[in-house]
């Protein structure tokens, strides 16, 4: 495991631990990294995904010298996979890298690099939204669909947190130019047929599938599925014409992901030579695209293990919100691609999670990662929810610390590890690790902060400024809970100027 680093670039000197002790071993071992803006908490996680993959000093790359301990990357032993999860469209994480599905030709050229999976809100082309989201979910269940079954009861866990059943409705669409012909040439009306267009679904070949043949996805596609592509390519036309006949038909196909399995909705038509092998090679390959997705949200008096369907909230994926879409698909992509010593990258989980949330993702991710020996994560945030999950038993929280700028011009970070925060409150972690002097909104405390100041000062109050501390703290004080000791600090405050009021007055 990574057990800590260094980062030199022209403006950056970074030294950075995760764990000390280098003959200790952990089954998995989650590390959270906090900081002010500018400590350069996503640049550092995009420098270990670049080691992790040995892209690191690359030609045309920007000179980067990365220094590892615990690990054996220099050497080429790389970790088994690599999952980057974003809560930011700002993340760092490169967008060429990253596993898909389908393949472009110059994908297909630029030859055999190690990849990793990106779950996050940003595209390729660098636009945001839940679009991306859905497709890097698609990605990691389908290029590990024979992996999932033996998941099922975590993707159960993970789902059921969210108040989601672990089911999805994957409709499925014709990529673009087999979809224009699948219509021009619609085989319900073969008088609108003038001849078949073969040269059509030649240049579809070229441009979807022969990339992908030529990739190294092809030789990881399982015994399963290497079955189903020979099948495909004895096809006339590789299929495509049965595609189109399938996709204009009045059922066409859809896909259910349920109890740790894809799987056709209804059986194949009889006579038909497509199956549901056959159109996950398809969808692997970038011919068949996914149209949408249906998730079923799990009402209040319905028990979480009981199936009732009639009872669920159909869900259109564009309906979720940003927080459901970051749990869903980060958890359920990572879920579907870990493996043994993996590594997982997270930047910002927090961002758009509800605050429950925020309190269970380390404690998720931890049960996930249990069971998926030599794991590491790696976490920046800036919430004390987040940091507040993390048992020392199994990972640790790093402060980044700025130490300004030395003599050759670059930024000095050091790491600083953080006391124990398992099972603090929000607020102490505010205050001991994040350095914020309250969690209060300021303008709440600073009617009591000039009253103390006052009381510090010895100086004499006055009968009004007496009358205008005691309506303001008063109000104040009828906001606040029952229980918040900020109430008992607020009428302290009020007897204090009453007793300075009255000895000014008994003074005189």
């Amino acid at each position: 495991m990574l057990r800590s680093f260094e980062i030199t670039t022209s403006n950056l000197d970074a030294q950075v631990n995760l764990y000390e002790d280098e003959n200790t071993t952990f089954d998995t071992w989650i590390s959270v990294l906090i900081g002010q803006n500018g400590s350069r908490k996503s640049f550092i996680l995009r420098q270990i995904l670049d080691a992790a993959t040995g892209e690191t000093n690359k030609a045309g790359a920007k000179t980067v010298s990365f220094e590892s301990k615990g690990t054996n990357w220099g050497d080429g032993c790389f970790p088994d996979s690599i999952t980057c999860i974003s809560g930011t469209p700002l993340d760092r994480f490169p967008r060429m890298r990253n596993y898909s599905l389908g393949i472009s030709v110059s994908k297909a050229r630029q030859g055999v690099r190690k990849e990793f999976l990106y779950l996050g809100p940003r595209a390729s082309n660098g636009m945001t939204g839940t679009a991306p989201s859905e497709r890097a979910l698609m990605t990691a269940l389908f290029l590990n669909a024979d992996k999932l079954a033996g998941r099922a009861h975590l993707f159960s866990t993970i789902f059921s947190e969210v108040g989601f059943r672990p089911k999805i409705r994957i409709l499925l669409r014709l990529e673009r130019e087999l979809s224009m012909h699948g219509r021009r040439f619609n085989a319900k009306e073969p008088g609108r047929i003038s001849g078949p267009p073969e040269r059509a679904m030649e240049r579809i070949y070229k441009y979807s599938l022969r990339p992908f043949l030529d990739s190294s996805y092809v030789h990881n596609l399982g015994g399963r599925l290497e079955a189903a592509l020979g099948r495909i390519m004895n096809l006339d036309f590789y299929g495509f014409f049965e595609l189109v006949k399938i996709f204009n038909s009045d059922e066409p196909p859809v896909f259910v992901f349920k109890d740790g399995r894809i799987q056709l909705e209804s059986p194949a038509p009889q006579g038909c030579r497509i199956g549901g092998d056959e159109l996950e090679v398809y969808v692997r390959a970038g011919v068949v695209l996914i149209s949408h997705t249906t998730f079923y949200k799990i009402q209040n008096d319905t028990c979480v293990g009981a199936e009732s369907a009639a009872v669920d909230l159909e869900l259109n994926g564009e309906d979720l919100s940003s927080g459901q879409w970051s749990w869903i698909a980060g958890f359920a992509g990572l879920c579907a691609d870990v493996t043994q010593e993996s590594l997982i990258l997270v930047d910002e989980p927090e961002n758009s999670l509800h605050p429950i949330w925020q309190q269970t993702y380390v404690p998720t991710l931890n049960k996930l990662l249990r069971e998926f020996k030599g794991s590491q994560a790696v976490i920046v945030t800036h919430s004390p929810l987040i940091a507040s999950g993390v048992d020392p038993e199994w990972g640790r929280v790093e402060a980044l610390v700025n130490h300004g700028v030395d003599e050759e011009g670059r930024q000095v970070v050091r790491s600083k590890t953080v006391n124990n925060t398992f099972g603090w409150r929000a607020s102490d972690v505010y205050e001991e690790v994040f350095q914020v002097p309250s969690s209060r909104a300021p303008a709440f405390t600073k009617t009591a902060d000039i009253a103390l100041g006052l009381l510090r000062s010895g100086e004499p109050v006055t009968v009004d400024e007496y009358k205008l501390f005691k309506d303001e703290l008063s109000r104040d004080l009828q906001t606040l809970p029952v229980t918040d000791p900020l109430r008992n600090v607020l009428v302290s405050i009020i007897k204090d100027l009453e007793a300075r009021l009255a000895q000014e007055n008994m003074d005189v």
